[in-house]
């Protein structure tokens, strides 16, 4: 029925915030003891946002998992473990953050980091690899996302049969536009 059905759903985020915080005490063993991790995770869970963000269908939860998940296989790879699954996942996982939040772009930089840490120059070792390989298919992950995306709004602008519909496609068009510039900096000629 439709009351199983949502319970199911809405109980998704939860599932993906309690995850993502087991993947966070993990991470955060490697650097304090299992008692401040602890303490942190509870301090953390405790904010008004976190548990908010929590119990409503919003993609955070999703993120958090997939971008915590993420950094525990980066630091595992850097630990020098070993990374037969470890570099597709991670990879698989760079892939998956971008489709759910823009945000996954921005991620890369601490995966990178996590990945190369304490490796000072460049070296074609398997760490700077998979810190590339992820920068370029985070990348490539975005640019095919939003194209697609924008094929679809313009495909709706096209078919829009009402002035309404032809309206709310050019008003997503425009707004994508001016999103664009304002990170850009592109001024219109």
């Amino acid at each position: 029925g439709l009351v199983p059905a949502l319970a199911r759903l809405n109980l998704r985020p939860m599932r993906c915030r309690l995850a993502a915080s087991a993947a966070w005490h993990l991470i955060l063993r490697r650097f304090a003891s299992p008692w401040t991790a602890f303490t942190v995770m509870l301090v953390v869970g405790t904010l008004f946002q976190w548990q908010r963000l929590s119990f409503h269908l919003y993609t955070d939860a999703l993120f958090c998992l997939l971008l915590s998940v993420s950094l525990l296989l980066a630091l595992q790879i850097s630990e020098r473990r070993r990374a037969g699954l470890r570099i597709p996942a991670l990879l698989a996982l760079c892939a998956l953050m971008v489709t759910v939040r823009w945000a996954g772009v921005a991620a890369w930089f601490p995966l990178a980091g996590a990945l190369l840490c304490g490796e000072r120059r460049p070296r074609l070792n398997r760490r700077w690899l998979t810190a590339l390989l992820a920068g370029i298919l985070i990348a490539g992950t975005f640019v095919g996302v939003r194209t697609g995306l924008l094929a679809s709004i313009r495909r709706q602008h096209e078919q829009a049969t009402t002035p309404q519909e032809r309206a709310r496609a050019q008003d997503a068009l425009d707004q994508d536009a001016r999103r664009l510039s304002a990170i850009f900096n592109i001024e219109k000629t």
